[in-house]
């Protein structure tokens, strides 16, 4: 029972699921959480990737070393080289027109606005909420799949009712839908949406009803005590489960199938069976992923043993996280990281948000909770895993042309800086002229620009 001093902040879009709530406002407008957030998202839109900033740090100190070059450039030809006071003034004035870091500037801002745009375009990303990702999606050692909703279609249907310790089928199925009722777990609308069906919509609430995270439901339907979900929750409850039912569940589960167990009054009364569909795809990308990208794959799940591994088998997975919490996704996340490991996080639900968070790259699907895509720093247009394909082309190909777009503006500078001082005047007669040296600075700056446009014809393959 909770005291009257007792508070705990409302988040919007919370949703009550059982008793009731007392809310006080504290915050309206910009200050509210929301608020809050999406001014963290303007401002992650508005961010520079690592790569630019230090290129900013180099033009800051290179704008300086240009005008110390073009008194040096004065210098040497009026007092060293001895020519008259009006060519030295245009070595001068030269060195500063041709030496700008213009195009230093530009290079990686157009590649990025280019890129990103044209990814939008083609619609497989909502957008890039950190630019960084840029440079870190390329060097991730590992690569964690939620499964419920990530890597499967995340509707579940229950394929197979089983009846147990002299239970009707018909009375299983009515005890279970009042005990499921309440509950917003997609499994147990699944065992509604069906149990409904069989009942002729018939499925009466519970008089008592408790959520118990991570483990399953408690409800009293009729004066019974109906228990449903997994082994942790029959054996809180001190329930037995005869070796038989354990194994008839794990013949289903080494089918990829969830097994749900019900208890009526502490005794296993049946077995529902339920399947979640692979999303089409996965397998080109957890293939592309490993033989590709030579990373390492990894499944965290709250699903059974059995169940997640015969999912990872199937699909090609290195290693899967089974049983695991809501809560204890984060502590898997930094276990990986503790290696010295590189993680993305793919997910999609409101369990997923701390993990994605806490990845090296975060990585939500568009079909997601609102929490989890806040979180990711890429969030996919559709729930279609191959357009994780093709965020990593796309993070390569911008990578490669900020390298050439920045390489291109370095050689630029260092070729033409030396002549525009009037370095090779005495030798070979070398010189630009000031109106010479604003024209090339105009088309390195066009050279720039037009390479980046390139990317606007790019398709994934």
């Amino acid at each position: 029972m909770f005291k009257s001093s007792d508070r705990s902040p409302v988040i919007s879009g919370s949703i009550l699921k059982s008793g009731y709530l007392k809310i006080r406002v504290t915050r309206v407008g910009k200050d509210t959480t929301l608020s809050q957030v999406i001014e963290l998202v303007r401002y992650a839109q508005m961010s520079k990737p690592r790569l630019q900033r230090l290129v900013d740090r180099i033009s800051g100190y290179f704008t300086w070393l240009v005008m110390f070059l073009s008194i040096a450039a004065f210098i040497y030809g009026y007092f060293l080289i001895h020519v008259d006071l009006s060519l030295a003034l245009i070595f001068s004035v030269a060195t500063l027109v041709t030496a700008r870091p213009c195009a230093l500037g530009i290079a990686t801002p157009i590649v990025v606005y280019v890129g990103v745009g044209k990814a939008s375009e083609l619609g497989f990303i909502i957008k890039i909420k950190n630019i960084d990702v840029i440079e870190d999606l390329p060097k991730v050692d590992v690569v964690a799949f939620d499964k419920t909703g990530t890597l499967t279609e995340g509707r579940p249907e229950v394929t197979k009712i089983i009846a147990l310790n002299g239970v009707d089928e018909r009375s299983l199925i009515k005890y279970v839908c009042s005990a499921e009722k309440r509950s917003e777990h997609p499994l147990s609308k699944a065992i509604v949406k069906k149990s409904s069906e069989l009942l002729n919509n018939s499925c009466r609430d519970p008089q008592t009803y408790v959520s118990i995270s991570g483990q399953g439901v408690m409800a009293t339907v009729d004066e019974v005590e109906v228990l449903v979900d997994n082994e942790d929750l029959m054996e809180g409850f001190d329930v037995k489960i005869p070796d038989e039912v354990v194994s008839l569940a794990n013949v289903e589960r080494n089918n990829g199938n969830t097994v749900i167990y019900v208890a009526f009054n502490r005794s296993v009364s049946g077995l529902i069976v339920l399947t979640d569909e692979l999303k089409e795809g996965v397998e080109e990308v957890i293939k592309y992923l490993k033989e590709v990208r030579k990373v390492k794959t990894v499944i965290i799940t709250g699903d059974n043993r059995v169940t997640a591994k015969a999912i990872a088998s199937k699909l090609g997975v290195d290693e899967v996280y089974y049983e695991v919490k809501p809560d204890d996704k984060v502590e898997v996340i930094e276990e990986i990281q503790s290696r010295g490991l590189k993680v993305a996080m793919v997910g999609d639900g409101i369990n997923d948000a701390a993990s994605i968070s806490k990845a090296n790259v975060g990585i939500a699907v568009g079909s997601g909770s609102d929490i989890a895509k806040e979180s990711g720093d890429v969030i996919l247009v559709s729930e279609d895993l191959r357009n994780l394909i093709n965020i990593f082309k796309l993070s390569d190909l911008l990578r490669r042309k900020i390298f050439f777009n920045i390489m291109w503006a370095f050689m630029y500078n260092l070729a033409l800086l030396p002549i525009a001082m009037g370095l090779f005047y005495p030798s070979l007669g070398l010189m630009i002229k000031p109106e010479y040296g604003a024209l090339a600075m105009v088309l390195s700056d066009i050279s720039v620009i037009s390479y980046a446009l390139t990317l606007r014809k790019w398709r994934p393959k």
